[in-house]
């Protein structure tokens, strides 16, 4: 959602480093598709830096986190609600 009345997303560079860690993407890996150096991940990952992720890497995170969270929440309904299951009818699951 973007518009003048949507929020302002603030993220740090502690956050950029958790999402890519808990993705289990490496410094490297993201350099490589966001089309920069490795150096400059580890820049953007250093509270020390003033240099934030670019919005592409930025993006590639979120994209890949959501995408992460929508398979989590996808796996809990079929794993707790079974009689949800594609192809199972009322007439044939068992509880």
């Amino acid at each position: 959602m973007t518009g003048e009345n949507s929020p302002v997303v603030t993220r740090s560079a502690a956050d950029f480093r958790m999402m890519r860690e808990t993705l289990g993407l490496s410094q490297a890996w993201v350099a490589r598709t966001v089309g920069v150096t490795t150096l400059t991940v580890v820049h953007w990952e250093d509270p020390r830096e003033f240099a934030l992720p670019r919005r592409e890497a930025w993006d590639l995170v979120e994209d890949m986190w959501a995408e992460a969270d929508r398979r989590a929440a996808a796996s809990w309904t079929w794993r707790r609600r079974p009689w949800l299951w594609p192809g199972t009818t009322a007439s044939n699951r068992s509880r």
